[in-house]
């Protein structure tokens, strides 16, 4: 290891810190990068990492300053080692960072760090990309990613959740697995807890089973397993809420449903009861003449009142029923003006009714035309 000698010394402390050779690292993207810093005679002193690019000061001692839990400092006790780790390593989190000791004035090593894209050259070899098993090709073998169970997944709140991924490959298999929820890198370490990770590794396969504890309305939404270079496969998850707010969601669909069928239920009736008295002897009778159908017709007036009541009694359809009656009337005028209109023909009609119900009121006429066999 070659050492080089700062040519610092600092009063009472008699030593002079001793950093070794400066280095760069470089890592693929979601892998962990160490950054290694080697401090001789420190002494009592401290060693602090920072980014230089914002100048934030990462870690001091063996105490972590930044919100980001990937950032960990290294130390054993007696090591003249300080390694920076930084987990998951991200194309943001490139660039360079120094190892300082408080001196004064402070000493520092600066550390290059280097996230390289994971993503070889891909030939997808499947239509469609958009399924929980995805099929692609890399030019070092087939690659195959499946989120094992259905596309949807529906989840109740509050327990657990589990998606196990199996990545198949004619080569190594993969040592890195990305999960995202949505567009957002999975932090195993949120302050949200209870997200864990599992893998096992065998001969041509990698299995990784996400699990995520206490699940809530904010873990809905699509999660996505991307091992380096492959498109990812993906699963969509439904937290649905407690089974007595649930029931009461399905009673209210289960309402509105049987409301559409009550409003549905007037129209079809008003409709067949339209056809069945103003129609009852096409249907009984179709093998009368002419002249017994035009005795009937004077039925006309008292079907069409009878029929417009109904309707009122169910307002809320009366639209669709005036609607079924027009188009009634309009199959019957033509029927009824085919019909001779000679005076001999008018007077056989007549005859037909019975003076009673000549005398009759239009409903009293209305009920002796049902009367099928005077008819």
């Amino acid at each position: 290891m070659l050492i080089i000698s700062v040519g610092v010394t600092d009063g009472w402390w008699g030593q002079k810190p001793e950093f070794g050779a400066a280095t760069s690292v470089t890592v693929l993207e979601g892998e962990t990068a160490k950054l290694p810093c080697i401090v001789l005679h420190l002494n009592d002193r401290a060693v602090t990492w920072l980014r230089r690019r914002d100048l934030h000061i990462l870690t001091a001692g063996q105490h972590t300053y930044s919100a980001d839990q990937r950032f960990q400092v290294v130390h054993t006790e007696g090591s003249n080692e300080w390694t920076l780790v930084v987990r998951y390593a991200q194309p943001r989190d490139a660039g360079v960072y120094e190892c300082q000791v408080n001196t004064d004035p402070k000493l520092s090593r600066p550390v290059l760090l280097q996230v390289t894209d994971p993503n070889p050259e891909l030939s997808v070899t499947k239509g469609k990309v958009f399924v929980a098993n995805n099929t692609a090709s890399t030019k070092d073998g087939d690659l195959r990613v499946e989120i094992q169970g259905p596309r949807e997944l529906y989840i109740e709140e509050g327990s657990s959740l589990t998606l196990t991924c199996l990545v198949t490959t004619s080569r190594e298999p993969s040592t890195v697995v990305y999960w995202y929820h949505n567009t957002n890198l999975i932090d195993y370490n949120s302050p949200r807890g209870g997200v864990n990770l599992k893998i096992d590794r065998g001969r041509g396969e990698t299995t990784t089973r996400l699990v995520v504890s206490a699940v809530g309305q904010g873990d809905s939404g699509m999660y996505s397993c991307v091992p380096p270079g492959s498109h990812p496969a993906t699963v969509r998850v439904h937290v649905q809420k407690g089974d007595h707010e649930a029931a009461i969601q399905q009673s209210g669909v289960s309402g509105a449903s049987s409301g559409s069928s009550l409003l549905l239920l007037p129209c079809l009736s008003s409709l067949l009861l339209f056809l069945f008295v103003y129609s009852p002897h096409l249907f009984l009778l179709p093998k009368h003449s002419y002249v017994l159908l035009l005795s009937c017709a004077l039925c006309l007036a008292p079907s069409l009142l009878l029929c417009f009541c109904y309707c009122w009694c169910f307002c809320c359809c009366s639209v669709a029923v005036f609607l079924c009656c027009l188009s009634s009337l309009a199959l019957r005028v033509p029927l009824l003006s085919a019909l001779p209109r000679s005076p001999s023909l008018r007077q056989a009609a007549e005859s037909t009714v019975s003076p009673r119900a000549r005398s009759s009121t239009p409903l009293q006429l209305h009920a002796h035309c049902l009367e099928f066999p005077k008819c």
